[in-house]
Order: structure tokens, then C-alpha cells, then sequence
């Protein structure tokens, strides 16, 4: 549930920050944040297994990057630090994956 809910406030504020730029900029930044939430929502279906920190880390790490990018750089400054939040939400689940890795149990099948 945290994990979504920082993943949702983090389009919110990619969109929110965006229409401060206008009409044109919000529509195009929509139709390529479709393409990013998909793999997004991927991710946060990996991480429903790991830990919420990552979220929360991820996030924090994002709205630093937009502080120091966005309002110097505009519209590009923001999708560098939307793009930092989600490599750092991919860096953070990886940290996790070999302890998942480890708690499923190994399933073998049989040679037909």
C-alpha cells in the first residue's frame, strides 16, 4: 500500500509540475508518462514483495532531484528527475531481489 500510494504521489507531482509549463508541455508529458507508468506499475508489483522503504527512499530522491534540476531546466530538468526516481526505485528493488530471490521456494519439474 505505501509502496503505490509514493508511486501515485510521484505522477502527481511529475503531472502537477508539468502543467506549470502549459497546455502543450502537460499533453505531451501525459502521453509519455503513459509509457513510463506502465513499466512503473510493473516495478511496483515487484516491489509489493520487498520493502516499502524503497518507495519512500526513491521518492525522497526524486522530489531532491526536481529541487535541484526542474526549476532551472524547465520541463527537461523535471523528466531528468522523474527518470532518476524511477532508475533509483529500480536500484532500491534490486537491492531486495537476491533476499526474494532466496525466500521462494525452488520448484522443479519434471522431465517428460
Amino acid at each position: 500500500m505505501v509502496r503505490t500510494v509514493f508511486l501515485m504521489l510521484g505522477f502527481a507531482w511529475f503531472t502537477n509540475q508539468g502543467a506549470r509549463y502549459g497546455n502543450v508541455t502537460l499533453a505531451a508529458n501525459h502521453v509519455l508518462l503513459q509509457l513510463v507508468s506502465f513499466s512503473a506499475f510493473f516495478l511496483d508489483g515487484f516491489a509489493f514483495a520487498t520493502e516499502s522503504l524503497a518507495a519512500i527512499l526513491s521518492f525522497a530522491a526524486f522530489l531532491a532531484a526536481w529541487w535541484l534540476l526542474a526549476l532551472e531546466h524547465g520541463n527537461r530538468g523535471l523528466w531528468i528527475a522523474f527518470i532518476l526516481y524511477v532508475l533509483a526505485r529500480a536500484a532500491a528493488l534490486g537491492v531486495y531481489f537476491p533476499g526474494l530471490r532466496a525466500a521462494i521456494p525452488e520448484r522443479r519439474t519434471r522431465a517428460a
